[in-house]
């Protein structure tokens, strides 16, 4: 479905660029679908997002932030972590965090370290599973 969505001449990977696809099909679509692929690919541990912070109400055409929590209970619980840029972070950051599920950050450093930050944590989690696993499954 993703890359129905992309022209042909735009080619899809990691990085993922949606923006001709936005400008298609609308920015809701195109990054509720985009996001959905992603969170259902079983390569991919986390995603970090970048979506504008547009003024309310002029430009709320560009606010994805419903449409994607629209979806994000429906989705495997991996990390989302969104750089909002534009006029209006704060009040496009509450509504993307409204469900828990997204977390918005003011520079695109700061999502990507927390994101390392949670990979770090993880890899320790499973070492300590992995150990106690080891260590009670042995007489």
């Amino acid at each position: 479905m993703l890359a129905e969505l992309s022209p042909d001449w735009m080619p899809l990977g990691n990085p993922l660029d949606i923006w001709p696809a936005v400008m298609k099909h609308g920015a809701g679509k195109a990054y509720s679908i985009a996001l959905s692929a992603v969170m259902n690919d079983q390569n991919v541990d986390g995603v970090i997002g970048i979506a504008t912070a547009p003024v309310i109400p002029e430009f709320s055409f560009l606010d994805v932030s419903e449409a994607l929590n629209g979806i994000i209970e429906e989705l495997p619980r991996k990390p989302v972590l969104f750089w909002l840029y534009g006029p209006n972070p704060e009040e496009i950051g509450e509504r993307f965090e409204f469900k828990k599920r997204i977390m918005t950050y003011p520079t695109l450093e700061m999502a990507a370290w927390s994101l390392s930050l949670l990979s770090d944590r993880h890899s320790c989690l499973d070492r300590e599973n992995n150990k106690l696993w080891t260590s009670n499954s042995v007489i």
